[in-house]
């Protein structure tokens, strides 16, 4: 049975929210059941005296990239991908904020020129239509380019 590319956002959103719960026993929501599609991050994780430790973006696939991902900009921000390409269980790859950072740094060169980075995520060119230049948000990623952070769960506060 097929499934939207939103349902299966969805769905490694709570898998991670879940697994995350289970391994740190704090509270975890999902932000976009307050905020449809909120910016940044997808999950906040509270410690047990109700303090937000810090947020998490989740992204996922189910091909051999992830397309046109844009990342997080604060030190209490974490993200996580999810891959589940070719396999039954997925693999889990976790950067800090700094990590997203240096990783950005380092790929940008192979991103085409004019391309910079600009609030968590590289921008470039994208074609000129009527004249007018469009930017494009996001950049192509491949699990080669993040495989040192693979596996990398207890990387998160509280993990256990």
């Amino acid at each position: 049975m097929a499934t939207t590319k939103s349902a299966f956002g969805k769905a490694c959103e709570c898998l991670v929210q879940e697994i995350i719960k289970a391994k740190t026993g704090y509270a975890v929501n999902n932000l976009n059941d307050k905020k449809n599609n909120h910016p940044y991050t997808d999950l906040e994780v509270i410690n047990p005296k109700g303090d937000v430790i810090y947020e998490v973006s989740v992204k996922t696939k189910d091909g051999r990239e992830w397309p046109s991902v844009k990342g997080i900009v604060r030190k209490d921000q974490y993200i996580v991908f999810v891959d589940f390409y070719g396999r039954t269980y997925p693999d889990f790859y976790v950067l800090s904020c700094r990590q997203w950072n240096n990783l950005l740094k380092k790929i940008l060169p192979s991103r085409g020129k004019g391309a910079k980075i600009v609030n968590g995520s590289i921008e470039w060119n994208n074609c000129i239509k009527s004249g007018k230049e469009t930017k494009r948000k996001g950049s192509l990623l491949r699990p080669e380019e993040i495989a040192i952070y693979k596996d990398k769960l207890s990387s998160l506060p509280g993990v256990v």
